[in-house]
């Protein structure tokens, strides 16, 4: 049978999924799904590094990674031109 807490980590991880998911639409970074699911993935590393390892210094390591996803998945500056002058 099904544990209770399986359902609050669903949701848990649904409202993650949709955070993580509207911040990366909302800065424009493509391919959504990728940039995304790359992210949550670091999110999940550095919990569990963390954990593991007992070391703050993880979310460091994180946020290292996330900068250069950031700067990788930002659309070329031609494209955010374009997009700004459709609006």
């Amino acid at each position: 049978p099904e544990h209770p807490a399986k359902r609050v980590m669903a949701e848990h991880r649904q409202w993650l999924y949709d955070l993580v998911t509207a911040l990366v639409a909302d800065a424009g970074l493509q391919p959504l799904g990728e940039v995304v699911g790359a992210l949550v993935v670091l999110y999940d590393g550095a919990s569990a590094a963390a954990l593991v390892d007992g070391r703050a210094e993880m979310a460091s390591h994180a946020r290292w990674a996330v900068e250069r996803l950031i700067d990788a998945s930002r659309p070329a500056p031609s494209a955010r031109r374009t997009k700004r002058a459709a609006r």
